[in-house]
């Protein structure tokens, strides 16, 4: 118990910090142009959005990271079957922080009635000057979703009327290829990486 507490506890720091210095430059401009509105929670949210739900395939950053942080846990759990809850937790705790951040940023917002007051169509088309759109169609999580949505628009509003089977077919595509993919293959590549830690921890540091 006491070594999953450890590899668990390390995990878990890493992932602050991976977090944290592996911010896109993307989610750099996208907080030049949206956090004034929904304030410092907004980089948390986007932190751990970048973590949980960043195509490890296409981001190579989220897939070392996460490469890194399951295998130093498994490595100080040193054991096979003790690094998968570890892995476990450690991917359900990004997942709570995420929560966390984004609760932080937009419910103030909703409780206040401040998004009653906020022209967000106005925000959309108000871009600030030394905002790059380029590096935010482009950036992980949120340059996939728009562009799955941008290249829907012309099914969905096909003839001039909304297509409600194009409109499902998008909203499968961005939650299948978009979210539910990435976050399954980090889980696997957090828990592979954290069961080779336990092997290796294990065959120099035989458990007590």
């Amino acid at each position: 118990m006491g070594r999953k507490l450890i590899g668990l506890t390390i995990g878990f720091f890493l992932t602050i910090s991976m977090a944290y210095f592996l911010f896109p430059t993307g989610y750099t401009d996208l907080l030049l142009w949206l956090a004034p509105y929904f304030g410092p929670w907004f980089r948390f949210f986007l932190m751990y959005l970048n973590m949980y739900f960043g195509h490890p395939l296409m981001y190579p950053t989220v897939l070392i990271a996460w490469v890194t942080i399951g295998f130093v846990a498994g490595l100080f759990v040193r054991s096979l079957w003790g690094a998968i809850p570890v892995a476990m937790v450690i991917s359900t705790l990004t997942f709570i922080m995420m929560l966390v951040g984004l609760a932080a940023a937009f419910l103030p917002l909703l409780l206040s009635g401040g998004s009653g007051s906020i022209d967000f169509m106005s925000i959309l088309f108000t871009i600030p000057p030394d905002v790059s759109v380029f590096n935010i169609l482009n950036a992980p999580v949120i340059g996939p979703i728009l562009n799955a949505v941008t290249g829907g628009l012309g099914d969905i509003t096909g003839g001039g009327m909304t297509d409600p089977t194009a409109f499902m077919g998008v909203l499968q595509n961005i939650l299948l290829g978009t979210l539910v993919l990435p976050a399954a293959l980090n889980f696997i590549i957090l828990t592979v990486a954290a069961i080779i830690g336990g092997l290796i921890g294990r065959s120099f540091f035989p458990p007590d």
